[in-house]
């Protein structure tokens, strides 16, 4: 049988990898090579994650309290500061997998058709501790596979978080401009919003026509596609239909006219010069749409700021947008399963939420407890916390976690921008891009199957 030089190309990537992994395991150990790569004592798991000093402290303090409280395990705690999904890619490949690791829903997909983690549903039915009817759903779906589809089946990973997005906005600029703040109970409509919106962007002085504040950012155009009961994909996630779909195109073509037509919003242009981030810290942006994880350095800002729904489509006034998550599994090739997974459900459990929410950055995955103060924290912002949880609830997975790979939104990404720029209708651009996306696509599920 003759190899085709694609396959040559495979194989030597491959070799490659495991010559990386086994480096760097070996870094790892202490230069001491030991037969399974990390150098593990037989009741000892390794537990891989990412993050700042506040979330080493707060895993430091759950990976302590966890072994005091079951001293047959140890867990050794791997902090992987810089480029972690590349080099969770070069151990896997290398053989030298983690037994636990962090892995972003994003990435999700890629790692579960390569049959890289535990299916822990089997683990589950037998828990008294991590129980899935107590777990917000769409943080359940995302880690969910059957073998051909993914949001459903099987799941493997517990979720570590959930990320809901809210519109957060500046207090003292609404009291400035003689506005009401916005409720916390109910979502403004498109059409309020964009009223708000506008009395609150204003011009420099000095130089007319150029922007000094602007009334929003960040509106993401799968909110308004979503709200309106548009689709980008198909629901087996495989056809990309949103060209079809008048929904979806009035939807995307209504957050870019936010900037093009409102002039309430950065343009790509203007963005690219000012980074939403920065514009509101500096007080320079009214309402910014993000994500809950930012919560922690919002409280370190010097002015006053809260949070309300992200506004609805006055139509169907359906709560839409996505949230974030990264989750937590356990490696297939894992020795110490039993083990694993009592830490999983330890971390993913009532107690293990709960040190996590302290900080703020997260909603516990246990909705119950998102009632409680261990996520509300009424003494600290935001003051109306208690947003987040219709969003949990109503928000999706990302587009980013619908396919194995994303090379079909890499070229939808490419080919929106003069959509974004104005130079063409939104009908016009998502109907030109379709094939191309749909190539993507195409590939993304033929090369991982």
């Amino acid at each position: 049988m003759k190899i085709s030089d694609r396959s040559l190309f495979g194989l030597y990537i491959t070799f490659l990898f495991v010559l990386a992994g086994a480096a760097i395991a070996f870094m790892w150990t202490g230069g001491r090579a030991r037969p399974d790569g990390w150098g593990r004592a037989p009741n000892e798991i390794v537990f891989t994650g990412w993050g700042g000093p506040e979330e080493k402290d707060t895993f430091t303090r759950l990976v302590n309290e966890f072994m005091r409280e079951n001293p047959d395990i140890k867990v050794r705690y791997v902090i992987v500061p810089q480029n972690y999904m590349q080099k969770l890619q070069i151990m896997m490949a290398g053989g030298t997998p983690p037994d636990v690791f962090y892995i972003p829903d994003g990435d999700f997909p890629a790692f579960v058709v390569k049959q890289t983690m535990e299916p822990l549903t089997k683990y589950i039915e037998q828990s008294q501790v991590f129980k899935t009817e107590e777990i917000w759903p769409s943080a359940l779906s995302r880690y969910r596979y059957d073998g051909k589809s993914l949001g459903t089946g099987d799941l493997y990973a517990v979720p570590k978080d959930i990320g809901p997005f809210a519109m957060f906005y500046n207090k003292d600029l609404f009291r400035k401009a003689g506005l009401p703040f916005p409720s916390a109970g109910t979502p403004m409509t498109w059409d309020d919003a964009i009223r708000v919106w506008k009395a609150l962007t204003i011009e420099d002085k000095r130089h007319p026509g150029v922007i000094d504040q602007f009334g929003v950012a960040g509106f993401t155009w799968e909110s308004a596609v979503w709200s309106l009961g548009g689709e980008v994909l198909s629901k087996d996630g495989r056809r990309f239909v949103m060209p079809d779909d008048p929904k979806s195109v009035e939807g995307f073509q209504w957050v870019v006219d936010l900037a093009i037509k409102q002039k309430c919003a950065p343009s790509p242009r203007q963005a690219r010069s000012f980074d939403p981030g920065p514009m509101f810290d500096t007080g320079k942006l009214a309402c910014l749409i993000a994500g809950r994880w930012n919560v922690p350095h919002y409280r370190t800002l010097n002015f006053d700021w809260d949070v309300a729904p992200i506004p609805v489509n006055p139509k169907t006034r359906r709560l839409a947008g996505w949230s974030g998550s990264v989750g937590l599994a356990m490696s297939r090739t894992c020795r110490n399963k039993e083990a694993a997974w009592r830490f999983l459900e330890f971390l993913g459990g009532p107690r293990g939420q709960s040190v996590q929410s302290e900080t703020g950055f997260q909603i516990p995955n246990q909705m119950k407890l998102a009632y409680t103060d261990v996520f509300l924290q009424r003494d600290k912002r935001p003051q109306h916390a208690e947003v987040f949880i219709p969003a949990a609830l109503a928000q999706r997975p990302g587009i980013h976690t619908l396919a194995p790979t994303n090379e079909w939104l890499n070229e939808f990404t490419q080919r929106a921008t003069p959509i974004w720029e104005g130079r063409i209708s939104a009908a016009e651009g998502l109907k030109q891009m379709q094939p191309y996306v749909q190539k993507g696509l195409d590939n993304s599920w033929s090369e991982e199957q």
